[in-house]
């Protein structure tokens, strides 16, 4: 958890509450309104996280009803008016719920864009759902992110601060992996507002029993391999082992590995040093488990949200899952500008060749199952796998998913990643998605 993140939230909310009152809807409280008495009307056990205004708006009737909010600012005057209306009042954290009871409908207005962690929190609400439950999700239309940001400087609105830009798309894909389906989306360019309602499927997929490998292709990382080893084996999984591939090291980067004596690490090492994309082939040749899961050495993505790749292909909800570090704030340092850009111009590349949304082609944690990759896709660039498997999954009708996740500074050495070197590598690879994927198929219809 990002805690100045969380720091600045709790602020925003208190300085919302005390300038601006609880007296008057804003636009996007007021599109939710409108949106609840049409498509809810009325309901009996009722949630809202956020501020609860829009419960006092007399636009949606309900029995019973509890606010949650992160702030404690709210004046006697609405407290009272919540009383009257039979609305119990709590301070809560929306990623700490102190709730049990199941509600007949859940509104989250104007919050989702302040959470440190949407999918997390969408899992939870799952839990106090029952298969009637309807979802109603109220936040900013990411298409205005600009316009915003220019109204913020030319002070003709109040600074949001740092917060989660997240498309309808993004937000649908997170709902789906944690149990819910989407039945309708409201979203209009001209509009600051997008509106979502999801109900939760009436039974969750289990998760089939399955032995996760977690490969972790590293050059030089004695300063980080320890901690990445440990952080995967303190995970809740039962049946799981760790490949670490010493990539031709001139460290104790394999010396530190071996030291462990633990049957659930395997090391693969050799010399010279080959790149990432031949590491991560051998490490999956001396995997044994159902399920691959590549994992950076430099911790800048923690092993407990690698962790959550694995349940998405246990379920059999997606059959390769894409790790993307745009959907969250960065931790400061953790990306210079320029690699910045160049993840987000290969995105839309890749977006474009392979006839779906990808928000992030180089986030190093990827994760795929043993049957789906063995003979059907194969990783011939040395330098970076990410492309590779790309292309094999959407070449074999594999069902891509995309994990957020938080990125962070690494914990300790230097970057591998050389800019103009690399840059001309993954350039190579656009032009050769181009022909496989564009050019190909546009001569053989021809």
């Amino acid at each position: 958890m990002d805690i100045q993140l969380k720091r600045w939230v709790e602020e925003y909310f208190d300085s919302i509450i005390r300038n601006y009152g609880m007296k008057r809807l804003t636009k996007l409280q007021s599109a939710l309104a409108e949106f609840l008495e049409r498509e809810v009307g009325a309901c009996g056990m009722l949630l809202e996280v956020g501020f609860g205004i829009v419960l006092l708006s007399d636009r949606l009737h309900f029995e019973e009803a509890v606010v949650a909010c992160i702030s404690d600012g709210t004046d006697k005057d609405v407290q009272r008016a919540f009383r009257e209306r039979g609305i119990h009042f709590i301070v809560a954290d929306a990623e700490f719920l102190p709730l049990r009871v199941r509600f007949d409908c859940i509104v989250m207005s104007d919050v989702v864009a302040y959470l440190d962690d949407a999918y997390e929190v969408f899992g939870k609400l799952r839990d106090i759902c029952h298969p009637g439950t309807k979802l109603v999700i109220a936040t900013v239309n990411p298409s205005w992110m600009l316009i915003l940001h220019m109204f913020e400087k030319l002070g003709l609105k109040g600074s949001d601060g740092p917060h989660n830009w997240l498309s309808h798309e993004d937000i649908k894909q997170m709902l789906s992996l944690q149990g819910f389906k989407v039945s309708k989306v409201e979203k209009h360019f001209f509009k600051s507002v997008q509106l979502i309602t999801a109900t939760p499927l009436i039974e969750r997929p289990k998760p089939e029993g399955a032995k996760v490998s977690f490969v972790i292709p590293c050059y030089n990382e004695e300063e980080n391999i320890l901690a990445a080893i440990d952080g995967i084996l303190k995970s809740n999984l039962f049946d799981v082992e760790v490949v670490v591939v010493d990539d031709g090291s001139t460290d104790r980067t394999a010396e530190l590995v071996l030291s462990l004596n633990d049957s659930r690490v395997k090391l693969v090492s050799y010399k010279p040093n080959q790149g990432k994309g031949v590491a991560v082939r051998r490490g999956f040749e001396a995997a044994s488990g159902d399920i691959f899961v590549i994992v950076d050495a430099d911790l800048s993505v923690s092993p407990d949200e690698a962790m959550r790749f694995v349940r998405p292909l246990a379920t059999r909800m997606a059959d390769f899952v894409n790790g993307t570090r745009f959907l969250y704030p960065m931790e400061p340092g953790a990306m210079s500008d320029i690699r910045f850009f160049g993840n987000k111009l290969f995105s839309v590349a890749f977006s474009w060749l392979l006839g779906q949304r990808i928000t992030d082609t180089l986030c190093g944690t990827k994760a795929i199952r043993r049957s789906d990759y063995l003979g059907k896709i194969s990783i011939k660039e040395k330098s970076w796998p990410d492309f590779d498997l790309l292309f094999g999954a959407a070449k074999n009708g594999l069902r891509i998913v995309e994990m957020p996740v938080h990125y962070k500074r690494r914990m300790a050495g230097k970057s591998k990643m050389k800019i103009f070197k690399h840059g001309l590598r993954l350039s190579r690879m656009i032009l050769r998605g181009i022909l496989e994927f564009k050019l190909k198929p546009f001569l053989k219809r021809a």
